[in-house]
């Protein structure tokens, strides 16, 4: 019935049997990791096969049931799979049909089916052109990058081509929160916050849960007169080399509520938008009163160049948008674990933030302390988070930035120096593991 593409699929099945039955277990560890790689390829041309298949049938009608539904429904009906995620995909290749190279490198498995759906999120009339000229660029960065740094490298594309940041403004009136009461009384929630909001209201959570973790763990009596943010656990601002970190600390009587609340607090709100900002403005007063040396939740790498560009455009909207580069230290604007965020953002938190400025040598130089101390100041903590972009140093961990601490990559007892180039940031169970095995 199917003819020549039935023979075509009969043809694949019978080539997956094959691979089943190979033998792995002579492979070396790099034939291993090639072989795990060619899979992930196939995976992924299979993945564009189905979406192009599934947007070739679209609007296809069949009957299921006596009633009339189109061909993928009855697909997913059959195959069990979420209906939601075979319409994203139909809308995923109808959308790569304006965009050759993208298409073509998922058909022939170069990037996922996530690369791609990331680059159509960033889709919008104002950077359509820039991304349609680009398509190649951001395949080949897709190829190249991890898929933190994709992302990120993604959400830098989209603030270049929107100097005014219209998309952030966007984003952050798409601020809410809701509740919904069940019948046994318990309640539920939904909330979207932008980047810089949602990290205050993830830190603060991560900074409690660790205060609290400590406190079980019989450690409570002495959190309020350590340093949390030198060796153990620092979180303070810093800019890089001519790059600044702004802390973002409640100050004074400042209204309650999400960070950047400044910028629209004499706009209307709306009730969900008020909820959210209410969420983060207790998370912010109750973390500040919690304990005696609050740590900042906020953290933003603005370069000097970027900064000082955003603001002339602020006062002269003929003046040159600001130059980002999320590879080049002279034009980052991003939180402290490398979320880009939009400078006209950043420059808002400027009126209640805590600034500090650090100039990073090549060599790191500046911020070498030599023998004469063991542990991580705050300064120079936080200075390593940032060069870091917050990640643990252990490969492909993830831990959130409350759970890092500094450590020195050649150990201080064996000659060690304590400084930025000898530093690394690892979560408290590597670090750990990583004594252990010492």
């Amino acid at each position: 019935m199917l003819g020549e593409y039935g023979r075509a699929v009969a043809a694949v099945e019978m080539a997956f049997e094959h691979l089943h039955a190979i033998d792995l277990s002579g492979l070396d560890n790099d034939g291993l990791t090639s072989a795990v790689m060619s899979a992930i390829q196939l995976q992924r041309r299979a993945d564009a096969f189905s979406a192009m298949m599934q947007q070739r049938a679209k609007g296809v009608a069949v009957l299921l049931n006596g009633k009339r539904c189109s061909v993928t429904d009855v697909a997913a009906e059959r195959s069990g799979m979420n209906p939601r995620a075979s319409a994203q995909a139909t809308r995923l290749a109808a959308w790569m049909q304006g965009f050759p190279a993208i298409d073509a490198a998922f058909r022939q498995g170069k990037i996922s089916q996530q690369h791609a759906a990331v680059i159509r999120q960033a889709d919008n009339e104002q950077i359509r052109h820039a991304l349609f000229a680009d398509q190649s660029t951001l395949v080949a960065e897709a190829q190249r990058r991890n898929w933190k740094s994709f992302t990120r490298y993604v959400n830098y594309f989209v603030h270049r081509h929107d100097p005014d940041g219209e998309r952030a403004s966007r984003v952050r009136s798409e601020r809410c929160l809701s509740f919904t009461e069940h019948a046994d009384g318990t309640i539920s929630g939904r909330f979207r916050l932008d980047p810089i909001s949602g990290q205050t209201v993830r830190n603060a959570l991560e900074y409690e849960q660790q205060r609290l973790l400590k406190r079980d763990e019989g450690d409570g009596e002495h959190e309020s007169s350590q340093d949390p943010g030198g060796d153990n656990r620092g979180n303070d601002g810093h800019r890089g080399r001519q790059s600044t970190t702004a802390e973002n600390r409640p100050e004074g009587n400042m209204e309650s509520g999400a960070v950047g609340i400044r910028a629209d607090a004499g706009r209307e709100r709306s009730r969900g938008q008020r909820l959210a900002d209410a969420l983060v403005g207790l998370l912010r007063t109750g973390h500040q009163h919690q304990t005696a040396n609050p740590q900042p939740l906020v953290h933003i790498v603005l370069s000097q160049n970027v900064a000082e560009a955003t603001i002339r455009r602020l006062s002269d909207a003929n003046s040159p948008a600001p130059i980002l580069d999320s590879d080049d230290v002279d034009g980052r604007c991003e939180l402290q674990d490398g979320t880009a965020i939009h400078p006209t953002a950043a420059i808002a938190e400027l009126a209640v933030a805590t600034l500090q400025r650090v100039v990073f040598s090549t060599s790191g130089v500046v911020l070498e302390l030599g023998r004469k101390t063991r542990s991580f100041p705050r300064e120079l903590a936080q200075a390593i988070r940032t060069q870091h972009r917050a990640q643990c140093a252990h490969p492909n961990c993830d831990s959130p930035v409350a759970w890092l601490e500094s450590d020195h990559v050649a150990a201080w007892a064996n000659g060690g120096t304590t400084g930025v180039a000898n530093g690394q940031p690892l979560c408290g169970a590597h670090n750990r593991a990583k004594a252990d095995a010492a």
